[in-house]
């Protein structure tokens, strides 16, 4: 971690400080790397972010972005695939399927929330790309960490 602060910015060290890592990772990235126990409000408050959603709305990408932590969950667990395993072969066919089928559910739970947005909303909704997102487990060991052991 002393490594990643020495890159960070003054403000992104003090959000370090305040929130973790998580809010760095998920709204300073293309992709976004996130613990498994707070991957469903960083998700929901980045959705919120993006595309402006009132407080009404807000409660909708909650319940869209636990839908899509569990779905990640038991594609995980049909496929065992982990983010772990997709480090280490990364161009191998079942990672690239892995994470294509990952943004299909997270497009799924975003139709929850589109559904409930104004057309400005929309509008935006349609300009914004969708965030590669890798969900981790803290207590599951990354490949280079379980061979240092």
């Amino acid at each position: 971690m002393a490594g990643i602060q020495d890159l960070l910015t003054e403000p992104q060290r003090e959000a370090v400080a305040r929130r973790g890592i998580s809010s760095i990772l998920a709204t300073s990235l293309a992709t976004a790397y996130l613990n498994k126990s707070e991957a469903e409000s960083v998700i929901a408050e980045t959705w919120a972010a993006a595309y402006q959603l009132d407080a009404a709305q807000q409660s909708n990408a909650r319940v869209a972005a636990r839908m899509y932590v569990e779905a990640v969950g038991r594609l995980e667990a049909q496929t065992r695939t982990s983010i772990a395993s997709l480090f280490r072969d990364p161009g191998a066919a079942s990672s690239y399927e892995y994470r294509v089928r990952v943004a299909r559910e997270q497009r799924a739970a975003l139709r929850l929330v589109e559904a409930s947005m104004t057309s400005a909303q929309q509008d935006r909704f349609r300009r914004v790309p969708l965030r590669e997102v890798f969900i981790f487990d803290e207590h599951v060991p990354l490949p280079d960490e379980a061979t240092n052991r």
